[in-house]
């Protein structure tokens, strides 16, 4: 059985980070140093030098990726594919989604029983639902602390949701929906009781990346899933991100900290909202001229300092400013807003290696995602597994460098093991043609 697909124009990845950042970036420019003042109490340090720097990271990025892409296409193999299916290891690939699914659900429970443990009641649920100041607070501090190498296990729900995407396409929905929607119970709940809206968007869109070229190719497809649909995803996309962002802030700062002030909700999160990004490059100004360069790797590799075994190497081969997870709010109370901690990923790699470092870090990031993209577009496992995470990190960039932080490990391993458990010998592979 094959299937067809049809992949979206907005999948591609330079025109994602040059759609998501551009905007972003001349925005964060051109907002005047008063309102940083004002509404974000920090001094503004994205300058002109900085916006070009991130300007010549998303051009390399985009130069490469497209290179890459067009490489991969054309050696060895002519056109792309627009269907598939028979050569899928369908079976092993069911099985894998079951096992990852049932890891990230036991990485959940455990986390859950631990905060009960810990003395989280019903009463603490509803403060935190009537805005009782510092309920959240103390959910995320105090009883949602992680436990190393078990609520790590929540992490593989990320290529959980991207092989259910790739199932729907094969099996019953109903031997497929309710653990997706398990899953995503369980990280909305995270979400808003441990403010971790990044958990939501990095299970959504993963989902969305696979699934959307499979039901735009579908005959019994709903009108909602037609290519003209898909095409306007973007916008649908950001609806749901600004939602998903009012409704997180409504709990988390506008009841406690924010309602009695002189404001509309409507104002306070329009101006939230745009400080988390422009705070976010505006935080890599202010590092990359407290710090540039560091001349070793940290953002960069920020996942080995986290890394049990290995980051007790990695820290002793270079003396990290930030191997407490305090130091970074440290570093940023002294001239910036701890309260937007976020770093800006576009400028994080020019604090690791200046700027010839930078661009060469972001031209490798190019032909990565050229590469998988490339895959993907085939409908290649590696693909297919490999591409939607590296997507996240995409969208993500003008805010965090996504790719390399800590949380996204574990789905990597996950990956590995899932392309590993799936190896079979060559199979016959659907016809080739061009995909629409």
């Amino acid at each position: 059985m094959t299937t067809r697909v049809h992949i979206p124009w907005w999948s591609r990845p330079e025109l994602a980070l040059a759609l998501v950042s551009v905007p972003v970036l001349l925005a964060a420019y051109f907002i005047p140093a008063s309102t940083y003042l004002e509404e974000w109490r920090t001094p503004k340090y994205f300058s002109e030098r900085y916006l070009l720097f991130a300007l010549a990271a998303v051009a390399t990025f985009c130069v490469s990726s497209a290179g890459a892409a067009y490489v991969v296409r054309e050696s060895g193999f002519k056109g792309v594919e627009n269907e598939f299916g028979d050569g899928l290891p369908w079976d092993k690939l069911l099985a894998v989604f079951y096992g990852m699914a049932a890891l990230t659900i036991v990485g959940y429970v455990a986390w859950a029983g631990a905060a009960i443990v810990r003395g989280a009641d019903l009463k603490l649920v509803f403060d935190i639902l009537g805005g009782s100041r510092g309920a959240a607070s103390r959910m995320k501090e105090v009883y949602l602390v992680t436990i190393p190498g078990v609520t790590t296990l929540t992490q593989f729900g990320i290529p959980s949701v991207i092989l259910g995407a790739l199932l729907l396409t094969r099996y019953a929905g109903k031997r497929i929906v309710p653990v997706i929607a398990c899953l995503f119970v369980f990280t909305f709940a995270r979400a808003f009781f441990n403010s971790e809206r990044l958990a939501v968007i990095e299970m959504a869109l993963p989902a969305i990346i696979v699934g959307a070229p499979l039901a735009a190719g579908r005959k019994d497809r709903k009108w909602w899933m037609s290519p003209g649909a898909i095409a306007v995803a973007p916008v649908v996309g950001f609806i749901f991100v600004f939602g998903l962002f009012a409704a997180s802030e409504y709990f988390r700062s506008w009841l406690n900290f924010y309602a009695a002030g002189h404001r509309s909700f409507p104002e306070f999160i329009a101006a939230r909202f745009t400080g988390y990004y422009a705070t976010a490059l505006n935080n890599g100004a202010f590092l990359s001229e407290r710090l540039l360069p560091l001349d070793y790797p940290f953002f960069s590799i920020r996942f080995l300092y986290r890394f049990p075994l290995l980051n007790t190497l990695i820290r002793s081969v270079f003396e990290s400013p930030f191997e407490r997870e305090e130091a970074m709010l440290d570093i940023l109370s002294r001239g910036a807003n701890p309260e937007f901690n976020n770093g800006g990923g576009l400028l994080l790699p020019f604090i690791d290696w200046g700027f010839p470092g930078g661009l060469f870090f972001w031209m490798v990031a190019g032909l990565a995602a050229g590469a998988s993209y490339a895959s993907f577009r085939r409908m290649k496992l590696a693909g297919i597994l490999t591409y939607p995470i590296l997507f996240t990190a995409v969208i993500e960039a003008p805010r965090v460098l996504y790719a390399a932080e800590g949380r996204v490990f574990p789905a990597w391993c996950a990956v590995v093991v899932a392309l590993a458990a799936c190896r079979t010998p060559s199979a016959p592979r659907a016809a080739a043609g061009v995909a629409r």
